[in-house]
């Protein structure tokens, strides 16, 4: 295992950035009459994960770097309910 030398470098950042893109190609099949309603509200959700672990990161506070996966599991709650509402006929 490679030393960790910045957030970067963390497995849990590099697949939030991958989830990140995910998430950008998947509402871009979204009507354009929800651009700034439901994909603003997704893509901040996304981007949230990754920004929060770096931030975590460089807090340089061993407790709040610790604190970063569980803040992170918040995110399918936040990203939830909007994609819950993905389930009508026109996103489909």
């Amino acid at each position: 295992m490679k030393p960790v030398k910045s957030y970067q470098d963390l497995e849990v950042w590099q697949r939030a950035v991958t989830l990140v893109t995910r998430v950008y190609q998947f509402v871009r099949k979204f009507p354009s009459s929800e651009r700034f309603g439901l994909v603003v509200q997704i893509q901040r959700a996304a981007t949230s994960v990754p920004a929060n672990i770096a931030e975590g990161w460089g807090a340089g506070d061993d407790e709040r770097v610790r604190a970063v996966p569980s803040g992170c599991t918040r995110f399918p709650l936040r990203i939830g309910n909007p994609l819950d509402r993905c389930q009508s006929p026109r996103f489909l």
